[in-house]
């Protein structure tokens, strides 16, 4: 029986080897070891859907936004299919959960004409670096 950090270990492994970013393998392992680090439990098959919503719950309750709590969650989702692919868990406790909404956000600031003028007129398009 490995541990979730050792399972862990192999996931991002398997996931350079496919050519994934750094920045993702980052984001990954950030994700699956904060969900660990509040569990305390060192085994991944003893992870239950329970401890995902409670986890997802103390995330959004620390006011972490719920995008971020929603990528933070598909990287969860990911680790355990994973697992799962690898007979390493019997069941994803992820799948099938619902991820918090993220509402439709609008930009907080539109440039104005003069400004989107400005903008446009920067590139010099009679260069091949401009074009």
């Amino acid at each position: 029986m490995k541990t979730a950090e050792a399972l862990l270990c192999d996931h991002l492994e398997a996931l350079r080897v496919r050519g994934l970013s750094p920045s993702t393998l980052r984001a990954r392992a950030r994700a699956v070891r904060a969900f660990f680090a509040r569990l305390e439990k060192k085994d991944a098959r003893a992870a239950t859907r329970a401890d995902v919503r409670a986890h997802a719950a103390a995330l959004l309750a620390a006011g972490t936004g719920p995008r971020t709590v929603r990528a933070y969650l598909l990287d969860l989702a990911a680790f355990f299919a994973w697992a799962e692919t690898v007979d390493a868990v019997l069941v994803n406790p992820c799948a099938g959960m619902d991820l918090p909404a993220c509402p439709d956000v609008l930009p907080r600031r539109v440039l104005t004409a003069p400004e989107v003028a400005r903008v446009l007129a920067q590139p010099d398009t009679g260069t091949d670096k401009g074009r």
